[in-house]
């Protein structure tokens, strides 16, 4: 199946701090910028909020995750763990989870028959 290409732009101007919030915001729904307006312009459906609750569920699994096996790795080794040594892995989780996310959530998109593919795939699973 050839995917549909892009050739048209809809483009409007932004404040920096209004650019900052846009860029924030597709941030967290580990979109790219272009990839967050368009699903916005386009009326993204409630799945898609279902996806970002997923995405911030899986990053917050991830983080806690890591907090726990470095406690248990120190734990096993029978070291003590001092508590600036614990406030900075936290720290560290909790600005990196969003990245971590990233990089295990494959990125996703819907087809022109409705099912979900990954990005580049040529054709969706349920239509072979």
């Amino acid at each position: 199946m050839k995917r549909e290409v892009r050739s048209k732009s809809v483009g409007t101007k932004v404040s920096e701090a209004e650019l900052r919030v846009l860029e924030s915001r597709a941030e967290r729904a580990g979109l790219t910028l272009s990839e967050w307006v368009r699903d916005v312009l386009l009326g993204s459906s409630v799945e898609q909020g279902t996806l970002a609750a997923e995405r911030l569920i899986l990053a917050e699994v991830l983080a806690m995750r890591t907090i726990l096996l470095n406690f248990m790795l120190k734990v096993g080794e029978g070291t003590a763990i001092p508590e600036e040594s614990s406030k900075k892995l936290i720290e560290w989780a909790d600005a990196n989870k969003m990245k971590r996310r990233s990089k295990s959530w494959p990125r996703t998109r819907r087809g022109r028959n409705g099912c979900r593919r990954r990005r580049r795939s040529r054709r969706c699973r349920s239509s072979r």
